[in-house]
């Protein structure tokens, strides 16, 4: 059997990899057979002329997130974002972010993440607002916000989104996806607030 012509350059390479659309290692391994000039491993064939695969493939590197919770701490503070809503929004400014801080295992939570003083007196986690909302009997959005029941307990925030992470809608904050059990009334609610040693709502 005649030996497989190779093909010269690496420069021919990448011209038949990109003709033949593959955009990333893990595609050259599955594909390098449809041209018979590929070789298996390009970086053992072409080692004085190759620098990666995103060379080889013309592929953007992604750009790496910061190594460490402290140098994201940093960068968030370099951007003056204080509150879960406006890392939502903002966090894309530096592409070293990631788009979730729970992508560092060591994240526990944003208020200990961001270290503002106005988070210090708040329910440490979403499920204890929301037992403390609940137990308050205030079940909606209109109660909690526009009735500004929340005020009741020092302890709830005026906006909870802007405060937990791991926040999803209202009807989540309040039990009706199943989170937490509501009370079937203001007065089995007003009995656990009692119970529980949390101010009633009058």
């Amino acid at each position: 059997m005649p030996e497989k012509i190779k093909y010269a350059t690496l420069l021919e390479v990448k011209a038949a990899v990109r003709k033949l659309g593959i955009k990333n290692s893990r595609a050259y391994r599955l594909r390098w057979q449809e041209d018979p000039r590929l070789p298996a491993n390009p970086y053992i064939d072409y080692a004085s002329e190759w620098l990666s695969w995103y060379d080889l493939c013309g592929s953007e590197r992604p750009i790496e997130k910061y190594l460490t919770l402290a140098e994201a701490r940093e960068a968030v503070a370099r951007l003056g974002i204080w509150t879960v809503a406006h890392y939502s929004t903002d966090h894309h400014k530096d592409p070293k972010l990631p788009g979730d801080l729970r992508f560092y295992p060591n994240f526990k939570g944003w208020p200990e993440f961001i270290g503002k003083s106005i988070y210090k007196d708040f329910y440490k986690t979403l499920s204890e607002a929301s037992r403390a909302a609940l137990a308050l009997g205030i079940n909606s959005y209109h109660q909690y916000t526009t009735l500004k029941r929340y005020k009741a307990d020092p302890k709830l925030p005026a906006n909870p989104s802007t405060i937990y992470p791991d926040w999803q809608n209202w009807k989540h904050f309040f039990g009706t996806n199943h989170l937490v059990p509501a009370y079937e009334s203001y007065e089995l609610a007003s009995a656990a607030a009692i119970s529980l040693g949390y101010p009633t709502f009058k």
